[in-house]
Parts: C-alpha cells; sequence; structure tokens
C-alpha cells in the first residue's frame, strides 16, 4: 500500500526504508535486499538517492521511494490512498509518471485520488470514487440510502455532464419525491448523501447540483 503521507521512517536511509519489509518480513539476507532495492530505486528513478535521507527529498521523491517499497513486496495488487494529494502541484506529474508505468507493465492498481485529468481513463485509473468510473450507477446507491433515512422512496435520476472522461458517469442528480414530508429532512438526507457516497466523485469533475422536486414542484435548497 502506498499511502497520502509517504510514512517513510525519517531515520532510514532511502534505501533502508526500501529494503525494511524484505528484511523484517520476507527474511532476505541483507545482501540480496540491498541488490533489490537498488533495483527498484533505479525502476523509479532514483538510484541516485539511496543513501539520502527522506527529510533531504522533496514530496514527489519521498512518495518514488514509497512506491518502491511497495513493489519490494512483489504485490499482486497495490493500493494507493490519495498518493498525490500531499504534493506540491509541480511534484504530482513525477509520481503520475511512475503510476502509470506501473500500469503499462500490467500491475493491478485501486486508486482513490482526485488526481483526474482530461487524459486519464478507467483503464489507467481503476478505482476513483462512487459514481466515478466504469460506469457505475450511483444513483441506485442513493435511493436506497435516501429511502433508508427518510422512511419514503425517493428517486435520484443521475444526467450525463458534457466534456466527462469516457467510462465516467454523470453527477448531476435530481431528487423526485412524492410524499408528505419536510423538505428540510430530504435535504437532510440529500446532503448526508452527498458525503456519504458523492464527495470524491464531487472533486474528481464537477460539482454536484442537486435538484429536488417535491410533489411535482421544484423546492430551493435552504
Amino acid at each position: 500500500m502506498v499511502f497520502q503521507q509517504f510514512n517513510l521512517y525519517p531515520h532510514k536511509t532511502v534505501l533502508g526504508n526500501v529494503m525494511e519489509g524484505l528484511l523484517t518480513v520476507k527474511k532476505i539476507k541483507r545482501d540480496e535486499a540491498a541488490e533489490r532495492g537498488r533495483i527498484l530505486l533505479d525502476r523509479v528513478g532514483l538510484s541516485d538517492k539511496q543513501d539520502a535521507y527522506p527529510s533531504r527529498l522533496s514530496g514527489g521523491q519521498q512518495q518514488r521511494v514509497a512506491i518502491a517499497r511497495a513493489l519490494a513486496m512483489e504485490p499482486e495488487v497495490m493500493l494507493f490512498d490519495e498518493p498525490t494529494s500531499a504534493l506540491d502541484p509541480e511534484l504530482v506529474g513525477e509520481v503520475l509518471s511512475v503510476m502509470k508505468e506501473l500500469a503499462q507493465e500490467g500491475m493491478t492498481m485501486l486508486v482513490v485520488t482526485h488526481e483526474l485529468n482530461k487524459g486519464a481513463t478507467p483503464m489507467e485509473l481503476l478505482l476513483a470514487g462512487l459514481g466515478g468510473c466504469m460506469g457505475i450507477d450511483i444513483t441506485m446507491i442513493l435511493d436506497a440510502f435516501l429511502d433508508k433515512i427518510t422512511g419514503i422512496e425517493i428517486e435520484a435520476q443521475g444526467t450525463r455532464s458534457e466534456g466527462m472522461p469516457k467510462g465516467f458517469t454523470a453527477i448531476d442528480l435530481i431528487f423526485k419525491v412524492d410524499g408528505d414530508i419536510p423538505d428540510y429532512r430530504i435535504w437532510k438526507a440529500i446532503q448526508m448523501a452527498e458525503e456519504k457516497y458523492c464527495a470524491v466523485s464531487a472533486s474528481l469533475s464537477a460539482d454536484i447540483h442537486p435538484k429536488l422536486i417535491l410533489n411535482g414542484v421544484d423546492t430551493p435548497r435552504p
């Protein structure tokens, strides 16, 4: 797993951080672990930093060390938790470049990220949040959630937004309600649904603009 805040040991060198799992978990001999670590650091473009400490590296370099450390364990699947959100904008590219190379080499990656640009595809970003990838339809999930919260049937209709990457569903939602229930309760339920299911998708591309139709009449949001 690759973490948002790198989670490198500050008292160990770059090579030492990559070797740690090999020595502690896999019980590999130190010489073999060091050789594998050097190969992986070269793979992420940091062969010249093997003796440096994390405090002497940029955020992008630290994250590439974290990727090398994860690769050292020879995983079948890699998990990335917001791998670029803690980086300065100019450093994001170097981390994404390494991730794209891994994808091209056949590595399966589960990625939670806000780093969705026009060039991104569902293949490059395997998972980008509910409603944001691979045609996942968030409206059915929202329907069930809102029904449970309000106790009445609520229909959430998703519409496709213009300009979204191929394979990504839209997140503009219209809620239709037929029932005797205070509209503020419904808006509160919608807000809870947004926070639970839509926050990631909203920041990926466009803002969510929910529209509530209560008993056939447009209801302004409080």
